[in-house]
């Protein structure tokens, strides 16, 4: 009985050494291979420039408000009770409008955050797919994310020329 139970200690030892041997492990830079793309490139202007004149506009909305407000104060004193309203409530809709502007701004923002860079990462997981596939690899990891790496397979130079080829297709371009 001892012997049996020995043996198939073994035995579960030398397949497990046997099946961790058979695991491959890789990793791939993200930033490295994404951020030279001119795709991101192009993505990156886009949303800048798109920033940049939500920004402005919004700025300059805000601007108005207070110029109003201002105006308003100075001369508050020597409004009629109704002409307070009517201006008290036309600053309440400029208030209001520009919250309105912020919300849509925020919600174009992440929709066009959503267009721009989606089809950038679906590239990227497809080339470490095919990279992985190439070299029969079990997991690839983001270096990114690691504590501690030393050695290992990077893939990241093959992603690259993979996503590369990638983006020239669903661009038109190859």
């Amino acid at each position: 009985m001892k012997k049996i139970f020995l043996a198939f200690t073994f035995l579960i030892g030398l397949t497990t050494a046997f099946a961790q041997s058979n695991l491959k492990f890789a990793h791939v830079d993200y930033a490295n291979v994404v951020d030279s793309l001119p795709s991101k490139l192009a993505a990156d202007k886009e949303m800048k420039t798109f920033i940049d004149d939500s920004q402005k506009t919004l700025q300059e909305l805000q601007t108005l408000l207070e110029r109003d407000y201002e105006i308003y104060m100075a001369a508050k004193d020597s409004l009629s009770a109704i002409s307070k309203e009517i201006k008290e409530r036309k600053l309440t809709e400029q208030q209001m409008d520009l919250q309105r502007k912020q919300e849509r701004t925020q919600q174009d923002l992440e929709t066009y955050n959503e267009r721009l860079y989606t089809p950038i990462e679906k590239s990227f997981k497809k080339a470490v797919k095919t990279v992985s596939q190439k070299y029969k690899l079990n997991y690839v990891f983001e270096t990114g994310s690691l504590l501690y790496l030393e050695g290992g397979m990077d893939i990241s130079a093959e992603v690259k020329t993979e996503i590369i080829r990638l983006e020239k297709i669903r661009l038109g371009e190859g």
